[in-house]
């Protein structure tokens, strides 16, 4: 991963603007790839984008003015939806990668059985996610990110036209110790 400059001469409420727009493109960049199930990696850059957009979210909370249907409950269950399918790929991918070579005859009907039940599952969580995905909760979260980008909305608060360079307590904590920015923190 490379490391990002901070730019120390522009205000705190810019630098919230470019982070939150670096991961929502991010995301929106895999989404017609993850709603085709083309490759299970579009769906890993998906749900990595989706999780980097939520802490962007809550380290600026207090920095900036975002619209209402952009919190971290919306992003949350949207991630969820991601993660959920993601990682019943990742499952089938690894039993047939990994174990199935080294399975006896009597043994490979068992483990059919197995692959069948979870790429049920899969396929059912994947319909779910595409429901997600061109549902309302996403189709807003999506459209109102866009406006805020667009017309770079900030808050009155004194952070944001703060130097980054004098940006202090939680921000700081939250950009230096990824663990605070933990969700059920």
């Amino acid at each position: 991963m490379k490391a990002h400059q901070l730019n120390l001469s522009i205000s705190f409420g810019d630098y919230a603007h470019q982070v939150i727009h670096q991961n929502f493109y991010r995301v929106i960049d895999q989404e017609k790839s993850v709603l085709r199930d083309q490759e299970i990696e579009s769906l890993h850059q998906m749900r990595i984008g989706m999780r980097r957009l939520r802490t962007a979210i809550n380290v600026f909370d207090n920095a900036i003015a975002l619209p209402k249907e952009v919190n971290n409950s919306s992003i949350g269950k949207i991630a969820r939806s991601l993660g959920e399918t993601r990682d019943l790929d990742v499952l089938q991918a690894a039993l047939i990668d990994r174990y199935q070579p080294l399975l006896s005859k009597a043994e490979k009907s068992k483990f059919d059985q197995v692959i069948k039940h979870l790429h049920q599952q899969s396929a059912q969580s994947f319909r779910k996610l595409q429901k997600t995905l061109n549902g309302d909760r996403y189709q807003t979260l999506k459209q109102e990110i866009q406006d805020w980008l667009v017309h770079n909305i900030q808050s009155a608060t004194n952070d944001t036209t703060c130097p980054t360079s004098y940006i202090g307590g939680k921000h700081t904590l939250r950009m230096r110790f990824p663990l605070y920015n933990h969700p059920h923190r």
